[in-house]
């Protein structure tokens, strides 16, 4: 059925440009830190970014994966279960969650600093 080698297909991209990003700024922060340049904020924000890209993009791979694979993919006796557990994971970290990322990324966007009071200003 040409729906599951979609749902395949689709969840490759995502992984793939997910990681695409990520990889490129590891690079790039790793060339800086070889040159000796100075790791600046906006740094931080692209690999925030990255990170949070690559995060939802895995998320919604597995959540596309899951929907062809059915119920039987929750079994603890095959590794979708424990791939599917592990990406949910990544987004529910206290340090990393969407929002925070979201938020983060956004005021660095805008020059607000990160510590300004309130939150949401």
């Amino acid at each position: 059925m040409p729906g599951n080698q979609f749902a395949v297909a689709d969840a490759a991209m995502d992984i793939e440009s997910g990681r695409a990003f990520l990889v490129q700024e590891a690079r790039a922060i790793t060339a800086k830190a070889i040159a000796g340049q100075e790791f600046v904020p906006d740094d931080a924000a692209r690999m925030e970014m990255a990170g949070l890209v690559a995060r939802e993009n895995s998320q919604k791979a597995v959540d596309r994966l899951f929907a062809i694979r059915g119920a039987t993919g929750l079994f603890e006796t095959g590794n979708f279960e424990r791939y599917y557990r592990d990406v949910r994971m990544g987004t529910l970290h206290a340090t990393s969650t969407p929002d925070l990322v979201r938020e983060e990324v956004g005021k660095h966007i805008f020059g607000i600093p990160l510590n300004v009071q309130p939150r949401w200003a």
